[in-house]
């Protein structure tokens, strides 16, 4: 499936558009970033460009459901993955529960949408690594 000029263009206001809103909404809530001896930036930096990535890519799977398989799931899951990082950001939430979030996502998408891992790639550089038997499906 090609998309058109339009989809991408309706994609670009949209991303722009809810950037704009979003920053509105996080100064509100405190959802921002405030320098500190770490980060050096200028004042408060509010905390949305992720969301506003995210809800711009759901709203294209939604309007282009059959552009990549499963897209409902893969929107689910990314919604969930990047509200976890809204809460981290806000409340500085535990590790462990990040990486439990993580780690049922990733099961989820293999289990739900019936996805293979069977290779995990060059990750230590020297050479791919097959998981053979151990693969999740």
């Amino acid at each position: 499936m090609i998309v058109s000029f339009a989809d991408l263009a309706l994609l670009l206001f949209f991303s722009t558009a809810s950037l704009f809103l979003l920053r509105k909404v996080a100064k509100r809530v405190g959802l921002v970033d405030k320098p500190d001896h770490r980060k050096q930036h200028a004042g408060s930096v509010p905390l949305v460009g992720g969301i506003a990535i995210c809800l711009s890519l759901v709203y294209f799977l939604i309007n282009n459901p059959t552009l990549i398989p499963h897209s409902g799931l893969y929107a689910i899951c990314m919604l969930i993955l990047v509200a976890i990082g809204v809460l981290d950001d806000k409340f500085d939430i535990d590790f462990k529960l990040r990486f439990g979030v993580q780690g049922a996502l990733a099961v989820a998408m293999i289990v739900l949408g019936n996805i293979e891992l069977s290779r995990l790639g060059d990750i230590v550089a020297t050479g791919r690594i097959q998981l053979d038997s151990l693969a999740m499906c």
